[in-house]
């Protein structure tokens, strides 16, 4: 279950799960790797929500999803604001063609 402190320990190592397992704070939070893995998932889901990329259908599915995943109202709330952040979405780069 997705928490509000859950999703400030996501963005106290930026979304980096590599970093977050290093620490030693993964010892002592609450947070599993596994769920970082989902609130990683979550937010891209509900940024291509929030930014009409899918299917009214798939959007239903999207908003299930995140509400049987997080533990309360804010906690969403607070998920589909960081889902507006560009933070943890860098740009998509492309190399130069060879052409």
């Amino acid at each position: 279950m997705i928490t509000y402190k859950k999703l400030k320990t996501f963005i106290k190592y930026n979304g980096d799960i590599d970093l977050f397992i290093r620490s030693s704070w993964f010892l002592f939070d609450r947070t599993t790797d596994s769920e970082f893995v989902l609130i990683e998932q979550l937010l891209k889901e509900a940024r291509m929500l929030q930014k009409n990329e899918v299917s009214p259908d798939i959007a239903e599915v999207i908003r299930q999803k995140i509400t049987e995943n997080c533990d309360n109202q804010k906690t969403i709330e607070f998920l589909y604001s960081l889902a507006r952040n560009d933070k943890f979405f860098p740009p998509v780069w492309f190399p130069p063609s060879d052409n």
